[in-house]
């Protein structure tokens, strides 16, 4: 999962690294102090989740959000924000979700658990698995039937303990990049669904 964090304010975006840090295990994370930085890192890489701060100069966040959802209408905006007032607008731009400052890793954990439009984990191209929110495996566009609900439940189980084997997650700047590799997780990632499969066909 690819997470776009923007915020003016050093010891907010901060806090808001540490809370991603701690709650998005495996995902991607880009932190932006500025509206040109988080346009480019949307157009250059697809975006899952955006966490922006309303109000930065240049432009607010609600007209970053309306950017944003033009270059990825699946993006889900969550705005990270000091007021309260703004909700409302929110709500009218279906963004998904609403934090108020101080972000707490709880909070953030909540967000991502009930995303408005559910993540799309791509493996090769014959297999799609949905996380955050339902957990469904596509195998070439068609849902699969898993004979034994335990199964299912042993995959996302395994999946879920492999994202969270993984080291911090990768972390982007606008003035500077940090990334470790995740080929390994998605190698294994690959070996935990076949060897489920092959014991749902049996």
């Amino acid at each position: 999962m690819n997470i776009l964090a923007v915020d003016d304010e050093y010891f907010a975006l901060e806090l808001m690294k540490n809370a991603l840090s701690e709650v998005a295990i495996g995902s991607t994370v880009y932190l932006c102090r500025d509206v040109k930085g988080a346009l480019k890192t949307a157009k250059d890489n697809r975006i899952d989740v955006a966490f922006l701060d309303i109000h930065m100069p240049e432009m607010d966040g609600i007209e970053l959000a309306a950017h944003l959802k033009g270059i990825n209408p699946k993006i889900n905006i969550i705005f990270a924000t000091g007021f309260s007032e703004y909700m409302k607008k929110g709500i009218d731009m279906r963004i998904s979700g609403y934090l108020l400052k101080p972000v707490t890793p709880e909070a953030v954990k909540v967000e991502l658990e009930n995303l408005r439009n559910p993540i799309e984990w791509v493996d090769e191209k014959r297999i799609r698995i949905l996380t955050f929110g339902n957990f469904d495996v596509y195998v070439d566009g068609e849902p699969l039937r898993f004979e034994r609900k335990q199964s299912k439940e042993i995959l996302d189980t395994s999946l879920t303990r492999e994202e969270r084997a993984r080291p911090i997650p990768s972390l982007h700047r606008s003035s500077g990049r940090m990334e470790n590799t995740t080929e390994l997780s998605r190698r294994t990632c690959r070996c935990t669904l076949r060897a489920s499969l092959s014991r749902s066909t049996r």
